[in-house]
């Protein structure tokens, strides 16, 4: 199946990720197999403080960590655990943090 080309959402400071009928449904998508999933991994983690909607649709698909008592997310990134903790856009009672320099040295 030959891919079709889609809106790509630049970074303003409000994006509506409702407004595109595609987006929507990857967003839906990506909350569905969120819900479902024991482990999550970031590569790169962060997003604008401005992004409410993306931020709010993350914590949307993964849960809270009432509900997520065994699953693991674990996160690679440059930055430092510290700078990780004060960003964390997610609930979860098992988080590995590992920092991305490390596999680049491997």
């Amino acid at each position: 199946m030959p891919y079709e080309s889609c809106r790509l959402l630049y970074p303003v400071s409000h994006k509506n990720y409702n407004a595109d009928g595609f987006i929507s449904a990857e967003w839906d998508a990506l909350k569905h197999f969120m819900r479902h999933a024991f482990a999550l991994t970031f590569f790169g983690y962060g997003a604008p403080k401005t992004d409410v909607e993306a931020v709010e649709l993350l914590r949307d698909g993964w849960g809270t960590s009432e509900k997520r008592q065994f699953e693991e997310t674990e996160i690679i990134d440059i930055k430092t655990e510290a700078e990780l903790v004060q960003t964390c856009l997610i609930s979860s009672t098992h988080i590995i943090i590992k920092h991305a320099l490390a596999f680049m040295i491997l």
